[in-house]
């Protein structure tokens, strides 16, 4: 594989993210919105049952390669989010984010392990229990990207609500 056979897979998804993006603020929500759209667009293409389109954009070479590109990714987000994130303030958010952390672990936690165990999912109670500690995950840089685009990440709501996603990745 050519290092140029990895162009245009990468130029199809920056290309959908960044007009998702701005689609997703004309309609005056977060762009972080429009872009995870776009990688549901993306990934609604390995379901087109053309030859064409899994040799062009995403043949087995170029899984692995953007493999790579998103682990990377994940870890430059990741560096961003702690960046932009103020020691100080998170500890002046205090009980109000544990508080929130706690719904948003039980809530989560319970339902996800109640619809598993009625629709028969997992073997067990510890596999019903995994169904339900998978939907208590949070993306805090999603949460961090959404907040600072619309103002909020440095107000008291904010800084409880990205406290609470630390915590609760914690």
């Amino acid at each position: 594989m050519s290092p140029f056979e990895i162009l245009l897979p990468l130029a199809l998804i920056l290309t959908l993210t960044k007009l998702m993006g701005l689609g997703s603020q004309k309609l005056g929500l977060p762009a972080v919105i429009g872009m995870l759209i776009a990688g549901l667009l993306i990934g609604l293409l390995d379901y087109i049952p053309s030859d064409a389109v899994h040799y062009l954009f995403f043949s087995d070479d170029i899984r692995e390669w953007l493999s790579v590109f998103a682990k990377i990714g994940v870890v430059l987000i990741m560096f961003s989010t702690g960046l932009s994130t103020d020691l100080k303030q998170l500890k002046e958010a205090g009980l109000p984010s544990v508080v929130i952390t706690a719904f948003g672990v039980i809530f989560p936690f319970a339902l996800g392990t109640l619809v598993a165990w009625a629709f028969g999912q997992g073997d067990g109670l510890l596999g019903h229990f995994f169904y339900g500690a998978i939907l208590t995950a949070t993306s805090v840089s999603v949460t961090v990207a959404a907040l600072k685009e619309l103002g909020k990440l440095n107000t008291k709501v904010g800084t409880s609500i990205v406290a609470a996603a630390v915590i609760d990745d914690v």
